[in-house]
């Protein structure tokens, strides 16, 4: 793949594929090149790249706590403010439940919401998780899918500590 740049100043990218004819000695007698304009393909690729960039920015940089959970409600991903509101690790907290930091006393509430949310209906509630030094941290959740061809494959978490306000 190379990007030319035209007399006008402007670029075109194009993709070369070459293949190789050998005569009977095993020595290269001939070239066959193909050079087909990809500029589309590229455009979308950046495009594409762009958008996951916007992504990440969002998720990683958000000051609210985010989590990526599949569609049993183990986690996937976590930002780094997740990793401050729980007190966990990123490490720890990948691939465990999420109703592993939930008070024992919210999680059949908690678990609703989950499903309601994992069955394609957002949820905005608030509840109470276990930070991992052992204290309450009352939070404000939202559950939204995630929407994949239309269909739900798992659940985003957008967490938020009210400990103050609810004090």
């Amino acid at each position: 793949v190379f990007r030319f740049r035209r007399k006008d100043g402007s670029y075109v990218w194009s993709e070369t594929t070459i293949h190789y004819i050998y005569s009977g000695e095993g020595d290269i007698q001939e070239l066959v090149c193909v050079t087909r304009d990809i500029a589309e393909r590229k455009q979308y690729e950046m495009k594409l790249q762009e958008s996951q960039n916007r992504y990440k920015s969002l998720f990683e940089y958000n000051p609210s706590a985010i989590s990526a959970m599949d569609l049993e409600g183990h986690t996937l991903s976590v930002n780094s403010s997740f990793q401050l509101l729980t007190g966990y690790s990123r490490e720890s907290l990948l691939l465990s439940n999420y109703n592993e930091i939930i008070d024992p006393d919210e999680i059949e509430y908690v678990n609703k919401r989950f499903e309601s949310a994992a069955n394609g209906l957002a949820q905005t509630f608030e509840s109470r998780l276990i930070h991992r030094e052992g204290h309450a941290v009352e939070v404000s959740v939202i559950y939204v899918p995630i929407m994949v061809n239309n269909q739900v494959v798992g659940v985003f978490g957008i967490t938020s500590d009210i400990t103050e306000r609810k004090r």
